[in-house]
């Protein structure tokens, strides 16, 4: 949380009997401290920059490497080759009476010594990048070896989505754009790749999250917002405005105090779905958005909270909330009064109210955007549930990813609910690459689409249900697989779609790829992601994980968590002023599905 510093350690007034001099020690002290800790903090970053440029090498390892050296010296043996005199003969003369035949030949002992271990490091990171390309691990079966597989395209994943000829027409334009486009843009990201850590990210980034125009809330992005441009120009440019918006802006996270209660309640359903509401956008003026995370405490002392998307993904904000949780509650604790454990830092500054100045002009401008924000976070249908028969546990027996169980599961849903498919994004992670951030995996297939169709006709028995259903895991499976070891498809496209750009060449069928609306977007929210405290003991311990609004006006957004072995939570949400969709009805579809593929197996299940 921001803390403005507005106390004064002096003041110095003239009046009719004098001058008027006053010192704060209270003050003096605080100015101090924050001194100390600025530069402890600027130790310790240079500190960490240094033993980051040189990993995995460390100091240690430096110091092992010139003892070695000093030491064959002594025992007269020369492992440097020569090399150990030509450095001493370079080392220029005259440095004083300190620069006796000894320190020179130690100088160039250590000289010698930090030249190898920097090339040791060299090699070491060019041995271990060479280790972390390799992903066929990825596809290999215990106590099998895997099979090549074929790189699935963009045609293959719309199939089931065109009719006959307005395939046939997106296969001549892709044809059109292999033969002829595509070489030419291929070599500008080869080029690119040769000098960028990573191809894609940094676009990504910057056209995807920071050049969005719409508002952040329940959205993604905060840049290039021209209506908080023109107001932060007119009226937090200067003066008070000025140092309280950087006191803000400057703070590594936002804290909202928030004034209703809110609490997930079991025998409530509604609960949890007010609960994330209040977390996705609040009442519309107690949130700010454009920060890296705003932590947002309710009267009764429950928290969530909600992030930005442009720094990082959710598995990174998930994994912090999840170490938050587990040290809460299993190493810090309380008192048996309810009172933290340990003593307040006497050293932290108190708190001090923010000053602003905001005239007649401002608050026109306030309010506008009040109501903007009201009319954005009414039209958003959120409904959460936590689903109680079974979690990843039964899906395992099935011997099926409980991943792609959900996503089949999601595709029944979804055809109940609409009468039709549609094109369906989910969010793999690539972070097995250097500052990889997500892949699409494009879950509606040829093979879920025809299990779906049979399990609507029910005409099929069990056992033909059985095997469409596996066929169309696997295919999701390797698909999983495929995204998250770099061989997806659509960030690559859109890589080629900025190039076109770039260079002013025309595409249509990456214009027309690019332009494709995502109706039912969808992700997974790890859950697990380090080892503090067993989920099956204590299940009440469990974040319900987080939710995001719909990528299309007229479509579902859908994140869930496997919460463990029993339960699995939802969150899905719609847009009120679409008359095509319902996020409560598409919930109730959902829980459904589930079980009627639990059925098909005939795996015992709890009650609700």
């Amino acid at each position: 949380m921001a803390e403005a510093h507005q106390a004064v350690a002096f003041q110095f007034t003239v009046t009719p009997e004098g001058v008027d001099f006053r010192l704060s020690r209270e003050a003096l002290k605080h100015v101090y401290l924050s001194g100390i800790n600025s530069w402890k903090k600027r130790l310790i970053r240079i500190k960490n920059g240094i033993l980051r440029g040189v990993y995995p090498g460390s100091p240690t390892s430096w110091l092992v490497v010139v003892m070695a050296t000093v030491g064959s010296s002594f025992c007269n043996v020369d492992v440097s080759l020569g090399l150990v005199g030509c450095i001493q003969r370079c080392l220029p003369q005259g440095c004083g009476p300190y620069q006796t035949p000894q320190t020179r030949a130690l100088l160039s002992m250590a000289i010698f010594s930090t030249g190898v271990w920097v090339t040791g490091i060299f090699f070491f990171r060019q041995t271990l990048k060479l280790l972390l390309s390799y992903h066929g691990w990825m596809f290999e079966m215990h106590g099998k070896t895997s099979n090549l597989t074929r790189i699935w395209a963009y045609l293959e994943s719309v199939r089931p989505l065109l009719d006959d000829e307005e395939y046939y027409r997106m296969e001549m334009l892709a044809k059109e754009f292999q033969n002829k486009t595509a070489p030419r843009l291929q070599k500008y990201l080869v080029l690119k790749s040769w000098w960028a850590s990573n191809y894609v990210s940094d676009w990504w980034e910057e056209y995807i999250y920071l050049r969005g125009r719409s508002p952040l809330m329940v959205n993604s992005n905060y840049y290039v917002m021209v209506e908080w441009a023109q107001a932060r120009q007119a009226f937090f440019s200067s003066g008070k405005n000025k140092a309280a918006l950087e006191a803000i802006e400057r703070a590594a996270f936002f804290v909202a105090l928030d004034e209703e209660s809110y609490r997930y309640d079991p025998e409530d359903e509604a609960s949890l779905s007010l609960y994330g509401k209040a977390l996705l956008h609040g009442n519309c003026y107690n949130r700010w958005f454009d920060k890296s995370f705003t932590l947002i405490s309710f009267k009764n002392g429950q928290l969530g909270l909600n992030a930005e998307h442009a720094w990082a993904d959710a598995p990174i904000i998930g994994h912090l909330w999840e170490f938050v949780l587990g040290t809460d509650s299993f190493h810090l604790g309380y008192t048996e009064t309810g009172h933290c454990l340990g003593k307040p830092n006497p050293a932290l500054p108190p708190p001090t109210r923010l000053q602003w100045d905001i005239p007649k002009q401002c608050q026109a401008v306030i309010e506008s955007s009040y109501q903007v924000a009201k009319a954005l976070a009414d039209d958003v249908e959120l409904y959460c549930f936590q689903f109680l028969p079974f979690g990843k546990g039964l899906i395992k027996k099935c011997r099926t990813s409980p991943d792609a169980f959900v996503q089949i599961a999601l595709q029944l849903a979804h055809f109940r609910d609409r009468g039709k498919f549609c094109l369906t994004y989910e969010a793999s992670m690539t972070r097995m690459f250097r500052e990889g951030r997500t892949e699409t995996v494009r879950s509606c297939t040829s093979e879920s689409t025809a299990f779906v169709q049979a399990m609507v006709e029910k005409s099929h028995v069990k056992a033909d249900l059985r095997d469409l259903f596996q066929k169309a895991a696997k295919k999701h499976q390797n698909m999983y697989r495929l995204a998250m070891t770099g061989a997806g498809i659509d960030r690559h496209l859109f890589c080629l779609y900025l190039v076109s750009k770039y260079l002013g060449v025309s595409s249509p069928f990456l214009a027309e790829v690019l332009s494709e609306p995502w109706r039912l977007s969808t992700s997974q929210i790890p859950q697990s992601q380090i080892r503090m405290f067993d989920p099956e003991q204590h299940p009440n311990h469990l974040g319900a994980g987080g939710g995001f609004g719909p990528v299309a006006d007229d479509g579902y957004g859908v994140s869930y968590m496997i919460a463990g072995e029993n339960t699995i939570f939802f969150h899905i949400s719609s847009k009120f002023s679409s008359s095509e969709t319902n996020a409560q009805r598409f919930g109730n579809h959902i829980r459904q599905a589930l079980l009627d593929l639990a059925d098909l197996f005939q795996v015992p299940k709890t009650d609700s």
